[in-house]
């Protein structure tokens, strides 16, 4: 749910309030506005044809504050308690539903004054549907345009769209302000969860856009595969310090050593203030015939100041046009053309891209594709920032695809292919897709890219040309089969060359049912080979032949319970040293799965190991091993442990260096009474390295308890130990202790009365002790089903070691008007 909070008067001083009555008329004004999440409003007339409900919750809370010592550093300070005892103003509203029968809407709005580092402290949304037509207001979830990719606009914008059809004809007209500039990095993957830094801070909230990228190692610039990442789910940002975290470590390199990067486009405030960009555009649809449908679009933007006349004069601005034909179900045309400029320069400043896309069936069992793709060097991106950083692809769609613990082995072999590749491109391809039989496909495809879009004499001309075959064999409950071939092509027109290689593969893998087997359930064998010969025309040395084996056996004991154990082999034949060089071997196993009703287990090991064949030992060594087990005896118990290390042993640098890291963590959950809960947590953390002497320690303990009486008395309690310690020779070590503890309560009166207080104590033990103190206690009173009075007041003491001029102590006495729905 949507939590408004405006922290009224921020900067904190004593001050007198009057006008109470009109104050509170504005306040509920603003609360009819906007609420959220512990009651729902329902309006049902089925006369007028309205059925929509509110769900909201809106504090709005006047300090009156006496403050003595550093004003800057209780300013700037974090004075919030745990959610159980939040006493910050907020407002916040959700409502969906529908208005005279007709018209449906969705409606969500969110305040959070946060501090002057120009954060959005305000977000909105009001979209209003009547069939196929809507008006959005506010700070919209989704871009414009977004049928189209040169006039696509997909940043977030606060703003008015408002789309209109009369019979086969539709309009869109929008106009906003965008925040800050955006910007698009590739992170190369160091093998590790994080924190990666952005370039620039900090990151509008949720305008980022994460993937990894696989990307072939004879060519960083052609992507062979993509894997979308979801926050939450796959990592965590620092917005203020734009810095993200993985849960789990991304490899730098895959298995076969093509190079992995961390995709990341986003949007970042800029110096000029929280909005600086204004951008408008429309879109005009239409269909003279049920088989062609033609659209023209317009975008621009330009600087966000205060006259519209300046905003003109500087804009950028991309004019297009588009057109679908579908000439019989067989034959489908795609056509978009684009022209961008800034009118304030002269017409050099144009630049043009075009993009066409031909689908074919002219026999049932044959399909054709075709695309043709060329987008100049200076053609604006403002609007698309994916088009600028070279990643307008499509992801690989494969029927059946090989998907192992320790690699996979898939390759841009699908006959639907994409050539565009962004701006200052010239691509083009062709293939053909052939269906068999009903489960036998074969394709065949070539494509070729090149740059210096438009040819410049003085710039370096690139050429990459793509010709690929496959075939796949896909019956259900049967072996299934996939082979394919490729050609990669290489140079550039340089005198001498600087690039010019080319790359010969040969992939082909199996998965066969193995039915079930005495024991345990269904059991499926799967296998990939993968031979790759690579000669580099300009070094000798790096041509080579590679050899990369990889078979897994997995197995079903349980209707939930997998078991897998893989073996991967990589081998490398240098052509000029007429010899093997490298050898590389992966050995995994795991489980994953409810072995039991209230069991379960996650649990894998890895062994790699990368041989040196010319000087005969090992050149790398790596040892991984994770078990995770959670645990539910009973219903009110719940318990989890977990457990992970890693050795990696790099024997290249350093026969002596030596990489450890463990991590151990178990959690209990313990319902004790109906009444009664409790949480214990434990993490311990080691990581060392040897040559030259590294070691990191941090441990980290929490024990909570609620109780709660009937319904007339509750109470909380917490108390964390958080310890690290660092040692690197020959810096001396560095110790922290964080210790924090929070007792808080809560008695109900009656049903319409109530009292909580809260006392939290942190204290820092470093090389200058830090030490903090709040105390807060709050009546509150319902006045009726909506509203609530509530009064308070909250003692806060900071000090640090050696540094009184940084100590502050503060009083503050408020009150807080609360509505529901």
């Amino acid at each position: 749910m949507i939590t408004i909070i405006p922290k009224f008067n921020r900067r904190i001083v004593a001050r007198t309030n009057t006008g109470l009555l009109n104050l509170l008329i504005m306040v509920m004004l603003i609360l009819l506005l906007f609420s959220q999440d512990c009651f729902a409003f329902r309006h049902l007339d089925e006369e007028k044809g309205h059925d929509f409900i509110l769900v909201g919750l809106g504090v709005f809370r006047q300090n009156f504050t006496d403050l003595d010592g550093a004003e800057i550093n209780f300013e700037d300070s974090d004075d919030g308690y745990p959610d159980e005892y939040s006493n910050r103003s907020r407002l916040s509203l959700y409502g969906e539903g529908k208005v005279y029968e007709k018209y449906t809407f969705e409606l969500e709005a969110d305040y959070d004054e946060s501090d002057d580092s120009g954060a959005q402290d305000f977000t909105a949304y009001l979209k209003v549907n009547r069939d196929d037509e809507f008006l959005i207001l506010g700070d919209h979830k989704e871009g414009n345009f977004l049928e189209t990719v040169f006039t696509a606009m997909d940043h977030q914008m606060r703003g008015a769209t408002l789309h209109g059809e009369i019979a086969e004809t539709s309009g869109t007209m929008m106009t906003g302000v965008l925040r800050g500039d955006s910007n698009t990095e590739n992170i190369p993957a160091d093998g590790t969860s994080g924190p990666y830094r952005l370039e620039n801070a900090p990151v509008v909230e949720g305008s980022e856009s994460i993937e990894l990228q696989v990307r072939d190692r004879n060519n960083p610039d052609r992507i062979l595969r993509t894997q979308r990442q979801i926050r939450g789910v796959h990592y965590t940002i620092d917005y203020d310090d734009s810095e993200i975290t993985f849960y789990d470590p991304v490899d730098s390199a895959d298995f076969r050593g093509n190079p992995i990067y961390i995709a990341i486009t986003y949007q970042f405030e800029s110096f000029d203030g929280m909005f600086n960009r204004s951008v408008w555009g429309g879109r005009a649809t239409a269909k003279p015939h049920d088989s062609v449908k033609i659209g023209a679009t317009y975008l621009a933007e330009g600087p966000w100041q205060e006259g519209f006349s300046e905003t003109l004069d500087e804009r950028r601005q991309i004019m297009g046009a588009d057109m679908t034909l579908d000439i019989t179900d067989r034959y489908k045309i795609g056509i978009e053309a684009a022209q961008s400029e800034t009118p304030e320069i002269d017409e050099s400043d144009r630049s043009n891209a075009v993009q066409v896309k031909l689908d074919a069936n002219p026999l049932d069992p044959l399909t054709l594709y075709g695309r043709y793709w060329r987008v100049e060097k200076e053609f604006h991106t403002f609007g698309n920032s994916e088009l600028a950083s070279g990643s307008v692809y499509d992801e690989l769609d494969e029927e059946m695809s090989f998907m192992f613990k320790t690699t996979d082995i898939t390759f841009d072999l699908d006959p639907n292919i994409n050539a565009n590749l962004g701006v200052n491109e010239e691509s083009m391809g062709a293939s053909a897709a052939y269906h068999l039989s009903e489960n036998s496909d074969a394709s065949a495809g070539i494509r070729q890219t090149r740059d210096n879009i438009p040819e410049e004499d003085w710039e370096i001309e690139t050429t990459v040309r793509n010709m690929f075959t496959s075939y796949k064999y896909t019956p259900e409950d049967r072996t299934n089969v996939l082979m394919g071939a490729e050609q990669v092509r290489q140079y550039d027109d340089e005198f001498p060359r600087t690039i010019d290689d080319r790359s010969n593969r040969f992939l082909a893998g199996v998965v066969h049912p193995l039915g079930r087997l005495k024991l345990i359930d269904e059991t499926n064998l799967m296998a990939a080979y993968q031979y790759e010969d690579y000669d580099d025309y300009l070094d000798e040395s790096q041509s080579e032949i590679v050899h990369d084996m990889i078979g897994r056996i997995e197995c079903y004991p349980g209707d939930s319970v997998l078991t897998y154990l893989e073996q991967a082999e990589q081998l490398i034949y240098n052509k000029q040293k007429s010899r093997h060089t490298f050898r590389t071997d992966i050995t995994a196993a795991g489980i994953d799965g409810n072995v039991h009703e209230n069991v379960n287990i996650d649990a894998g090991a890895k062994y790699r190991r990368r041989i040196d064949l010319i000087e005969d030992r090992e050149d790398e060594v790596e040892q991984v091993y994770t078990f995770d087990i959670t645990v539910k005896p009973v219903k009110t118990v719940k318990s989890m442990l977990s457990f992970e290390y890693r050795k990696l042993e790099d024997k290249s640098e350093d026969p002596n260096r030596v990489e450890d890291k463990y991590v151990v963590g178990g959690q209990l959950y313990w319902n004790i009474l109906v009444n009664l809960s409790s949480r214990i947590k434990y993490e311990y953390e080691l990581t060392s390295a040897t040559n030259p002497d590294e070691e990191t320690e941090r441990d980290d303990f929490l024990f909570r308890l609620k109780y709660k009486m009937k319904h007339h008395f509750s109470v909380l309690g917490y108390y964390r130990l958080e310890n690290e310690r660092s040692e690197m020779d020959p810096f001396e070590e560095i110790k922290t202790k964080t210790t924090t503890c929070l007792l808080g309560g809560e008695y109900r009166f009656t049903d319409k009365t109530d009292l909580t207080s809260a006392y939290k104590w942190k204290y820092i033990d470093t090389i200058e002790d830090e030490q903090k103190e709040k105390f807060y206690i709050e009546g509150g009173h319902m006045l009726n089903r909506f509203f609530k009075l509530a009064l308070g007041y909250e003692h806060v003491e900071y000090s640090l070691d050696n540094h009184p001029e940084e100590d502050y102590s503060a009083d503050i006495g408020y009150f807080s008007i609360i509505m529901k729905l």
